[in-house]
């Protein structure tokens, strides 16, 4: 894996693994390079795509592979700012979900 793909990949890892201290919602966050996959836990089985629909209202596009696992699939050239502006939206969607507060955007 090429050096800067390694350092991105280091640090999304780094910004989930607090998101999931915060939000508690992945039981794995697995992957190689920057395609990361992030398996949800029981309470949030099933509901991928209900994420990725928050997600996108808060500016962020995450795939889902199956129900229960957000994939995040940025571009190899992507920027360290990106990368925090798409997880702190990310933040944004999951509080969203967990709170039931108002909706993103």
């Amino acid at each position: 894996m090429q050096n800067g793909v390694r350092q991105r990949h280091d640090a999304f890892i780094e910004r989930l693994n607090t998101l999931n201290v915060r939000f508690g919602m992945f039981s794995e966050i697995r992957g190689l390079g920057l395609l990361l996959g992030c398996v949800l836990q029981t309470e949030f089985a099933g509901k991928a795509k209900l994420i990725a629909q928050e997600a996108a209202k808060a500016g962020v596009m995450v795939l889902i592979a199956g129900g229960d696992v957000v994939r995040f699939a940025p571009a190899l050239n992507v920027s360290d700012e990106e990368i925090a502006t798409g997880l702190d939206r990310f933040a944004l969607a999951c509080e969203r979900l967990q709170t039931g507060g108002a909706p993103c955007g």
